[in-house]
């Protein structure tokens, strides 16, 4: 297993990762944890769950704690216009981890549906968790 991380740069970054740790140099396993930013959010940056630097409360303990155990753990926000390349991308992972809440997708104008198939055909190629079949 080669040792750099999954290259994401071709993605957009709408959060910003303050309090993330430095991710390990010979990681076990790499991982991504999926959010999205709702663009027009009413009253609240990003959606209803985020805090000011654009996550979920918990994306940055969970990232946290993959990385404190030796795996790496890269945020990805999942952009509508960039469907096929996100799971391009997602692809070279190791497995996956959704913080997305139920609604986000289309709130931002995306296709819950399609963005729950492409990872429910993820899946079967490597760990997703939570996939739309189980929550």
């Amino acid at each position: 297993m080669a040792n750099k991380l999954i290259d994401v740069s071709e993605l957009t970054k709408k959060s910003k990762d303050e309090g993330l740790l430095p991710q390990p140099h010979q990681p076990t396993y790499k991982l991504a944890l999926v959010e999205i930013y709702v663009e027009n959010a009413k009253g609240n940056p990003g959606g209803s769950d985020k805090l000011t630097n654009g996550h979920r409360f918990d994306s940055i303990p969970i990232a946290n704690g993959m990385i404190e155990n030796g795996m790496s753990c890269q945020i990805v926000n999942y952009v509508k216009e960039e469907h096929q390349k996100f799971f391009n991308v997602l692809k070279r992972f190791d497995g996956v981890i959704v913080r997305c809440n139920p609604g986000q997708i289309n709130a931002d104008g995306g296709d819950q549906n399609a963005f729950d198939e492409s990872m429910l055909k993820l899946s079967k190629k490597i760990p997703v968790w939570p996939t739309a079949d189980v929550i």
